[in-house]
């Protein structure tokens, strides 16, 4: 449903948006990364569902989760 650039670009809103941190997070937005997962296959504490995003940001490990059937967005490690 989503590309890698969209799927960071709702997160990088989110982030714009919600996050107090923002301004820790907002430089790196270039250097994010994205994966998509049809069917996850863990639960690490989160309530996970299916067609996820995960969005990291590999300067600050900060990570963040896109759900493409819901369009909610979780902070997993992050100040948000």
């Amino acid at each position: 449903k989503y590309t890698r650039v969209q799927a960071i670009s709702l997160v990088e809103k989110h982030i714009h948006e919600n996050c107090n941190s923002a301004d820790k997070y907002l430089p790196h937005v270039s250097q994010m990364e994205a994966i998509w997962v049809r069917e996850t296959w863990t639960n690490d504490h989160h309530e996970r569902g299916d067609r996820e995003w995960t969005v990291s940001d590999p300067l600050t490990g900060a990570f963040w989760r896109m759900y493409e059937d819901t369009g909610a967005i979780i902070t997993v490690f992050g100040d948000c």
